[in-house]
């Protein structure tokens, strides 16, 4: 990343149909180290040499661990991107303004919202609830620190295989957009039914972006070197309260959303074992009343994101819990077995 009078400059790629921005890079050769391979990628794709300065991000992308580096140079640009050895590639520099980041295409999506963080010193966004695409979070994720926090806060348990958090996250929210075409129609009504200015569907949906977000002050290291993350539902749920004032709900609506956040666990432990205790199911439907769709569908969600991460040791739970999202949602068990991840995805 190399930046000027509060730009930052980008390449703005056209490639077989498809146009974005990315940073000047690529990979790291067998013997050379990181800092050599961006010394060299610079001088290939920009024409220059640079000093490195720091690296600013590090995560993980598609299986591969990218570096992200802010570097400075006094030399002219000459040569541009991979278009020189591929001819279905353009590329073209482009100096972008620090507060457009947010309003360009610039992948991977994990790097933008970093920018956006990084340099603009963690300045939160006020939202309406109406503009956030849910069926497409992945590549239009709005820009909350808060998330942001946990792009590289990794899980690994029963469930988790050295997974983030975000991305976690993200396959949550898109599983249940997913879930919710298919399920029962008093369902759908009720998720229609608004609060106040907002559907309960909508409610839920970030209420499922933001059901994670304690995550990162709450992970520490078990004795097996699993990951735990104790009381991140209630620790999320009180940052909830400060992210919610930057949305444009009422009370009512911020209080259901954060009521989700801080009780999505219970469904876990209603579920932890083999067999469904319907004395317990019915207290918890009791107790639950105003959101427990929204603490089925999450789990459901969850459930279906983590399946096929789910150790061996866990399989049985997870077959339990699979026939109950299924069945209470009235979904066949085919149907929810077709929304899950496929591995090459995850």
């Amino acid at each position: 990343m190399l930046r000027k009078d509060k730009k930052i400059l980008f390449l703005h790629r056209k490639k077989r149909g498809r146009e974005y921005y990315i940073l000047p890079g690529g990979g790291v050769e067998s013997n050379e180290s990181i800092r050599e391979a961006v010394s060299r990628e610079a001088k290939e794709e920009l024409g220059i040499n640079i000093k490195i300065l720091k690296e600013f991000a590090r995560f993980n992308n598609k299986g591969n661990v990218e570096h992200y580096f802010e570097g400075e140079t006094k030399e002219k640009l000459r040569v541009v991107g991979d278009q020189n050895l591929h001819s279905f590639i353009e590329d073209k520099p482009e100096w972008i303004p620090n507060n457009q980041i947010l309003d360009r295409k610039i992948l991977p999506d994990k790097l933008r919202l970093t920018l956006e963080k990084y340099l603009n010193n963690n300045k939160a966004h006020h939202y309406s609830l109406a503009q956030f695409n849910f069926e497409d979070i992945r590549n239009k994720c709005p820009y909350l620190p808060e998330l942001v926090d946990n792009i590289n806060i990794y899980e690994n348990s029963i469930w988790h295989s050295n997974e983030s958090v975000f991305d976690h996250t993200l396959k949550v929210v898109e599983i249940a957009s997913e879930i919710i075409k298919h399920i029962k129609p008093e369902i759908k009504k009720h998720l229609a039914e608004k609060v106040d200015r907002y559907s309960k569907k909508r409610l839920f949906l970030l209420s499922t972006l933001l059901h994670d977000i304690g995550k990162k002050d709450t992970i520490i290291p078990t004795e097996n070197k699993d990951t735990d993350c104790p009381s991140h539902e209630k620790i999320g749920a009180t940052m909830a309260i400060n992210i919610l004032k930057r949305f444009d709900l009422s009370l009512n609506e911020s209080k259901r959303t954060k009521e989700i956040i801080e009780n999505h666990g219970e469904i876990h432990l209603l579920l932890d074992g083999t067999e469904l205790n319907k004395q317990k199911l019915t207290k918890f439907k009791s107790k639950y009343k105003n959101i427990y769709w929204g603490l089925v569908l999450l789990g459901a969600a969850d459930v279906a994101a983590t399946a096929p991460t789910t150790r061996k040791e866990g399989k049985d739970n997870l077959l339990f819990r699979i026939n109950f999202y299924a069945e209470e949602l009235g979904l066949s068990k085919k149907q929810f077995l077709e929304l899950f991840p496929k591995p090459n995805l995850i």
